[in-house]
């Protein structure tokens, strides 16, 4: 069972990573020459802006507890992860590292808490987490189909292009091991 005092922290990380994905993803929507995925990441900022509102209404209400100090307090090696996810330049390696590496983590992150957290205290958190789950899965599935058809059309993909977002997409996944998991 999962004590209030985790499960604050568990809603200030999830709210700290969507609301740090919608600034990630909306910033490409500028940068991204592709239409297709151009409009798969403005969509998507703002499901990560709905989703970090669920998670801000979800944050524990006490005396004692500092709702910005509990959300702020994510640690260097998340911020590290989304560093480097932010310098992507390459459109492939957008997606890759997006829908393969950082909501999947996501939506695992998700399913953990649900897990754990309890079917009667933890009613409102598990409503949110079967709510929002179900909304990441969806991005998810739309974010992989998007990439598979962009790869697939090898339109202004080189097989460099893709050898260089895999090789992101470990990077990242190194950054994201441990401590600073979603």
């Amino acid at each position: 069972m999962v004590t209030l005092d985790e499960s604050g922290r568990w809603a200030a990380r999830h709210q700290w990573v969507e609301t740090r994905m919608f600034s990630l993803v909306g910033s490409w929507v500028t940068s991204t020459p592709e239409p297709e995925p151009k409009l798969l990441f403005d969509r998507h900022s703002l499901h990560h802006s709905w989703r970090a509102k669920q998670w801000n209404d979800r944050l524990p209400v006490l005396a004692d507890v500092d709702r910005t100090q509990l959300v702020d307090a994510q640690g260097a090696p998340l911020v590290r992860a989304f560093d480097f996810a932010e310098a992507l330049e390459s459109t492939v390696a957008r997606l890759v590292c997006t829908y393969r590496v950082l909501i999947p983590r996501l939506a695992v992150a998700y399913e953990r808490h649900r897990i754990v957290s309890d079917e009667v205290s933890d009613s409102s958190i598990r409503r949110t987490l079967t709510l929002v789950g179900r909304d990441v899965r969806a991005d998810w599935l739309e974010g992989e189909t998007v990439l598979q058809g962009f790869l697939d059309a090898g339109i202004a993909v080189s097989q460099g292009q893709v050898v260089q977002a895999a090789g992101a997409a470990t990077s990242l996944e190194t950054l994201l091991v441990g401590d600073a998991g979603l």
